[in-house]
């Protein structure tokens, strides 16, 4: 196995604050019932792509962040870690990232208690609405689905490509939720902060134990 290599710290500090600073931003003004006065106009927006062929694409890729398809592709993941690189650190931070980022996710859907726009069972939109599940639990699992299969690779056009898909499909799953009334704007902006915060932590712990581990 290679060894980890580390993100400049300058970049993984810059991005960790900005997480921190804006879902500390959004969840304040969520968790006070202050309004958002971007929220509303951006929600219009969304909500007018819920019909004819715009809902029917949303309702499928939707999907791509339901546990369903997050629980299948973290196990093909942690099949390739364990059969193809034998990284059983990487297999930790995978269990580490995806389910605890779920626990964590349930924990402040339960401080909050904020109230779906609309309840609708068939996409998933059952329970709190702050954060997103699909979107903090999405971009967690996109992030390490792209940062382990582009460990090690050489080819730098087939590594942009799959952190380009990764992010693409996050958005649009992130998207998909406030065209289909599941999701307020906020609730999307705060799952990805927590997600990426969350996310970027564990990848940051795997950097280190990695090399720790590598230099015993």
């Amino acid at each position: 196995m290679k060894t980890a290599k580390k993100n400049p710290s300058y970049l993984y500090s810059f991005l960790l604050l900005l997480c921190f600073g804006v879902f500390l931003y959004v969840f304040l003004a969520v968790n006070n019932g202050n309004e958002l006065s971007w929220e509303t106009p951006i929600q219009s927006f969304f909500l007018e792509w819920n019909k004819g062929v715009s809902h029917s694409f949303f309702v499928v890729i939707t999907e791509f962040g339901s546990k369903t398809v997050i629980g299948i592709g973290s196990l093909l993941l942690l099949a390739y870690l364990w059969i193809f690189k034998k990284n059983y650190v990487a297999m930790a931070i995978v269990v580490l990232a995806v389910a605890g980022g779920d626990q964590l996710n349930k924990f402040i859907k339960k401080m909050v208690e904020r109230e779906r726009p609309a309840i609708d069972a068939s996409i998933d939109a059952l329970g709190y609405s702050f954060p997103s599940g699909h979107a903090m639990v999405g971009i967690i699992f996109y992030t390490v689905i792209a940062y382990f299969l582009t460990q090690g690779m050489k080819s730098q056009s087939v590594k942009a490509f799959i952190w380009v898909t990764a992010y693409m499909m996050v958005v649009l799953v992130g998207i998909s939720r406030i065209v289909l009334s599941a999701h307020y704007p906020s609730d999307i902006i705060g799952g990805y902060a927590l997600g990426g915060l969350f996310v970027l932590s564990c990848l940051k712990a795997y950097q280190e134990l990695y090399t720790f581990m590598n230099k015993a």
